[in-house]
């Protein structure tokens, strides 16, 4: 039986790869994500409904919580539900370059090398328990190109691979 997820983030190819792995039930992503427009199984969450969104991921039935670049942090309590496996991937080769702009600054900083981890969440941002990581080649390359190749390639290839070996 399939395990039972609920999604939380804004990247498409993302939520793609964790479908084809385990049943997603709800999805709660930000308005103007790159999430589907016309999915019936999400919600929306912002500043102002934020707290009722957490607590809803607190209380939900589900085996997994899968984070793709959701914009709120997740209080301790929430991620020490022991009910629950709190996933994350990150687009970055951990520990290097954590928080929400880490692929820019690796960019400024010239880094011959870009990565994706997937990881267990944990009351800091980005410091989790690394599952699986993967990291590649992109010197010289346009941020455009870099961007295109973690989260249209790089990323699916690591959750696919982290998750099967978790589960």
């Amino acid at each position: 039986m399939k395990k039972k997820c609920l999604f939380i983030g804004t990247r498409i190819e993302a939520l793609r790869t964790v479908e084809k792995l385990i049943n997603v039930k709800l999805i709660i992503t930000s308005k103007n994500s790159y999430i589907d427009n016309n999915r019936k199984n999400k919600i929306l969450v912002d500043k102002k409904n934020k707290k009722k969104i957490h607590t809803l991921i607190d209380n939900m039935d589900v085996d997994i919580v899968f984070s793709a670049g959701y914009p709120y942090i997740l209080s301790k309590k929430i991620i020490n539900n022991k009910k629950k496996i709190f996933l994350n991937s990150h687009p970055s080769y951990l520990p290097f370059y954590r928080g929400r702009k880490c692929i820019y600054e690796a960019y400024i900083n010239r880094e011959k090398f870009y990565g994706v981890t997937l990881h267990i969440m944990d009351e800091m941002v980005d410091t989790g328990k690394i599952i699986y990581q993967e990291k590649v080649k992109q010197e010289n390359k346009k941020i455009e190109v870099i961007y295109n190749n973690i989260f249209k390639k790089l990323e699916p290839k690591v959750i696919k691979s982290g998750l099967k070996k978790i589960l």
